[in-house]
């Protein structure tokens, strides 16, 4: 340790790395990653600043989960985790691609991290690497937190928030099925799981399930007989997707919990029914829109969004009232393009222009963000920034 940096030699090769605040870039000459593995897996004991012996229970040791980088949702099919350790006061987790450690510090509502340190691997692709670069950067630039119901908001003295969710349990969380066997669900009602604790019930992709369950470490089981109601399917491929949901939970043997994703494996432990968490359930929730595309709703038509308790969704566009269903997978967000809307003439052409806007944004979004009393939905490089009503 020289200073303020760490300098690992290999032989003609150095890697340094400064523990300066905001700097987050390896200053690296080639090295062998075996080398940066192993300083990464070190518990920093020699390095370590000082924790908070009173920190919350319900902060520390937790593996915490990204769902936004300063009000951008994380990637779809990417993972960012953070643990504080309980022993000297290390931080560690991966980046999307990499491995990395730091310490931190935390006095109160104060956390700071020093020593942001990585693995060097390449990501695939050029977003999940400018992701992982901005993570690490606003991770170094941590000033505060708060820890409300399972969610941790990290925030720096220029209002950059990280905001992480805590581990998903297969009691606390609504699943939504992604896949059966390697093929992707068909229906346009998504079957569904929602455990209790003691009874499971769901959506099955065209009626409504209720059965029971029982566990024992990774092991799982349904009741032979699961009840559903008796509507018809609305084509050949949604019945045969129903039936084939059906017979693996009754065929049921194991699962698995990572991050977000449930798998339960049937059939020899060879097939497997993939799930999502509906991390952030927009069930039953009221929002009011208060800026589209960066510009502020017209003063007087003002347009709203309205989540039913299932798929349904209506709201007021503004000039006209609105219905049509949507669809949640992880931080994803689709809605149905047959958006139904009355044909009031709007008032001027402000107000008519917002409209459009308004339900074709609906139309192309992508992605969406809880934060306190704020909705933030994605489209293209724009947004719709809703607040709770």
């Amino acid at each position: 340790i020289i200073g303020n940096k760490i300098a690992v030699n290999d032989v003609d090769d150095v890697c340094i790395f400064s523990t300066e605040r905001g700097e987050t870039n390896i200053m690296k000459y080639p090295i062998l990653s075996l080398v940066l593995i192993a300083l990464l897996a070190l518990p920093f004991a020699s390095l370590a600043v000082s924790g908070d012996d009173n920190a919350d229970d319900d902060l520390i040791g937790i593996e915490w989960t990204l769902v936004s980088i300063d009000g951008s949702p994380v990637i779809a099919g990417s993972t960012i985790t953070l643990t504080l350790g309980a022993e000297d006061s290390d931080a560690f987790g991966t980046g999307g691609c990499n491995r990395y450690g730091a310490q931190y510090n935390i006095d109160g509502d104060d956390l700071s991290f020093d020593m942001v340190i990585s693995t060097l691997m390449a990501c695939m692709e050029d977003d999940i690497t400018a992701q992982e670069a901005a993570y690490f950067e606003a991770l170094s630039a941590i000033t505060g937190y708060t820890l409300e119901a399972g969610r941790l908001t990290l925030t720096d003295d220029d209002g950059v928030r990280l905001v992480f969710n805590a581990p998903l349990s297969l009691e606390t969380t609504r699943w939504q099925l992604v896949s059966i066997d390697g093929a992707d669900v068909v229906t346009e009602e998504t079957p569904t799981l929602i455990f209790d604790g003691e009874g499971v019930r769901g959506h099955s992709g065209c009626n409504i399930l209720r059965t029971t369950y029982q566990t024992a470490d990774d092991a799982i089981t349904f009741a032979e007989v699961i009840r559903t109601t008796r509507r018809a399917c609305a084509d050949p491929a949604a019945s045969d997707q129903e039936n084939d949901y059906l017979e693996a939970l009754a065929d049921a043997r194991s699962f698995a919990l990572d991050h977000a994703t449930l798998t339960i494996f049937y059939g020899d432990d060879e097939r497997a029914l993939v799930f999502v968490a509906v991390v952030d359930d927009l069930a039953d929730t009221a929002w009011v829109l208060v800026s589209i595309g960066g510009a502020d709703v017209v003063e007087g038509e003002t347009p709203t969004l309205e989540f039913g308790g299932r798929d349904d969704v209506n709201g007021d566009t503004g000039c006209n009232v609105f219905r049509t269903t949507f669809q949640t997978v992880g931080a994803s967000i689709t809605f149905a393009p047959d958006i139904r809307t009355t044909r009031r003439a709007c008032v001027d052409t402000a107000a008519s222009d917002q409209e459009r806007a308004y339900l074709q944004a609906l139309t192309d979004a992508e992605s969406f963000v809880l934060d306190d009393d704020t909705l933030t939905i994605f489209y293209g490089d724009d947004t719709l920034v809703f607040i709770a009503d």
